[in-house]
Parts: C-alpha cells; sequence; structure tokens
C-alpha cells in the first residue's frame, strides 16, 4: 500500500531544505523564501492528488529568485514559484515550448492537458 503522507513528508522536507548554492550570492541571486516553497509544495499536492500521484522528477532552487519544479512524461513540465509569489508553468516536448502560462490558484488543468497529451510526430 503506498503511504501518501510518507511520500509528501519527505517532498515538503526536501523543498524546505532547499537553499541557493554559494557562488549565486554573488550574482544577487535571493534564497527562496517562504511564500515560494509553501507555493511549491501546493503545486506539488495539487498535481499528486488530482493527476495520478505524480511527483516532480528534480526540486532545485533556481536563478530567478525561488522553487523549480520538473515533471517528466513523454513531455516536460517546467514549474518555477517565485518569492513575490507568481507561479510560471511551461510545458515542452524536447526543446519545443508548446504551452506556457502563469498559474492562477493552483490550476494545472490546462497545462496538464498539453503535458499527457499523444506525443506528436
Amino acid at each position: 500500500m503506498i503511504d501518501h503522507f510518507t511520500i509528501l513528508k519527505k517532498l515538503k522536507t526536501k523543498i524546505d531544505g532547499l537553499k541557493i548554492p554559494e557562488h549565486w550570492s554573488l550574482e544577487k541571486v535571493e534564497q527562496p523564501n517562504t511564500i515560494a516553497k509553501l507555493n511549491a509544495l501546493n503545486c506539488c499536492f495539487e498535481i499528486y492528488y488530482k493527476h495520478n500521484s505524480l511527483l516532480p522528477d528534480r526540486v532545485a532552487c533556481t536563478k530567478e529568485n525561488g522553487v523549480y519544479l520538473v515533471f517528466e512524461k513523454l513531455r516536460s513540465l517546467f514549474i518555477e514559484t517565485y518569492n513575490d509569489g507568481d507561479v510560471g508553468a511551461l510545458v515542452c516536448e524536447g526543446k519545443n515550448v508548446l504551452y506556457n502560462e502563469d498559474i492562477v490558484g493552483f490550476n494545472f488543468e490546462k497545462c496538464m492537458s498539453v503535458f499527457n497529451a499523444e506525443k506528436t510526430e
């Protein structure tokens, strides 16, 4: 049986522990703040619970002052949550951008429909 609580708790611990590399601070990059981390966690919860227990393949800091999430299947979904509270998403197939949007209210329906669509030839 899948222990959803433990899986999501590990993800929360990973997000909470994110810190930029020291050399980024020389470039005036800010640590991801509580808002960016909380929004990243909420994005993950939303996608996990509404889209077949999908978890990010990568969780990292972004040089744009926030958190970077990557979900990989046939396509890639990139989500960035920023220190100012904004959330952006991008769906790519290889190097081709298929869809991007500013996310409002953690609504990923359009992103996920593009992300999950049949791969184009």
